[in-house]
C-alpha cells in the first residue's frame, strides 16, 4: 500500500506568557510553571506520543542534545524535586493560590495540551482555566496581546534557528508575549553574523541558557508530521517540511 514516512515539523510548542500582564512579568511565576510541567506526559497524552520534547531551539544540530535537555530542572523526571522549587518560588513570589486562564485553540492536541498545562499549574496551587477558542477567535487574542497564558508556537519549518528568532528577539513578529532582553538580542544577531560554525553553536548556547534563565515562554515539543503516498507516485520524497523540497514536482510522475 500506501508510503509513510514520519518527519520532525520544525514548530515548537509551548505555553506562552504574556509580560505585559501581570503576575506573568514576574519570572518567578512563569519558572514555576515551567518546573511543573510534565513535558513527556503532555507528549503522551496529547500527542498521543507523536512529538519530540523540546527546548528553546526546533530539534537540529544547534539545539541541547536531548540526552542533556531531558536532566535539566523543568524537562526532567521524575518531577518531585522540580514541583517542591515550583512551590517554594511561588510561596516567595505570593502567588500561592493564583486564579488565571490559559487559552489554546479548540483543535483536539491543542486543547488537550492546555489541559495539561492548566493539570501541571493545579499541582503547585494555582489554577488556570482553560478556554478553547476557535481559530479566529484565539488568533485575534493572541495577536493583541489578550492572554495571560497561552499554547501557541515559533514555527520554523526546517531547523535553522534563524526562522524562530522572531520569537524571541525584541519586535520579533512571533514574539506573542512581548519578550525582551538586549542579551538576546544581540546573541541573535551575532550568531547570524558569524561564518564560524563552532562559533555559532557557542553564541547559541549562551542564547539558550538566557532562555532558561528568563523563561519568556514554558517550550513543551515539535510534533511530528506523517507524509503519506501511494506507491504509483513516484519521484516523491517524504521527510521535513516536504513542501520546502518537493514544491516544485518537476521529478514526480504517476
Amino acid at each position: 500500500g500506501t508510503q509513510a514516512f514520519p518527519g520532525p515539523y520544525y514548530a515548537n510548542r509551548g505555553a506562552w506568557f504574556n509580560l505585559q500582564k501581570k503576575p506573568w512579568d514576574d519570572v518567578r511565576l512563569r519558572r514555576a510553571l515551567h518546573l511543573a510541567l510534565d513535558r513527556q506526559a503532555t507528549v503522551d497524552i496529547a500527542t498521543l506520543g507523536d512529538a519530540t520534547v523540546v527546548g528553546f531551539l526546533p530539534p537540529g544540530p544547534y539545539a541541547i542534545p536531548q540526552e542533556e535537555l531531558l536532566k535539566l530542572p523543568g524537562w526532567r523526571q521524575p518531577k518531585e524535586a522540580d514541583i517542591a522549587e515550583a512551590k517554594r518560588l511561588l510561596a516567595e513570589a505570593g502567588y500561592a493560590g493564583y486564579k488565571g486562564v490559559v487559552k489554546a485553540r479548540n483543535w483536539p492536541h491543542e486543547e488537550k495540551t492546555a489541559v495539561m498545562i492548566s493539570d501541571a499549574a493545579s499541582k503547585i496551587g494555582i489554577e488556570l482555566k482553560v478556554v478553547p477558542l476557535e481559530s479566529a477567535s484565539y488568533y485575534a487574542a493572541r495577536n493583541k496581546g489578550d492572554f495571560e497564558v497561552s499554547f501557541n508556537s515559533v514555527s520554523g519549518a526546517l531547523s535553522e534557528p534563524d526562522l524562530i528568532m522572531p520569537g524571541y528577539v525584541t519586535g520579533g513578529s512571533q514574539n506573542w508575549g512581548y519578550y525582551s532582553n538586549p542579551k538576546v538580542d544581540e546573541l541573535a544577531s551575532k550568531q547570524l553574523r558569524t561564518m564560524d560554525p563552532g562559533e555559532r553553536a557557542r553564541l547559541l548556547l549562551e542564547f539558550q541558557k538566557v532562555l532558561m534563565q528568563d523563561i519568556p515562554v514554558a517550550p513543551l515539543y515539535a510534533n511530528i508530521e506523517y507524509t503519506v503516498w501511494w506507491p504509483q507516485v513516484k519521484g516523491f520524497y517524504g521527510g521535513t517540511a516536504y513542501w520546502l523540497v518537493s514544491n516544485k514536482f518537476q521529478d514526480v510522475w504517476l
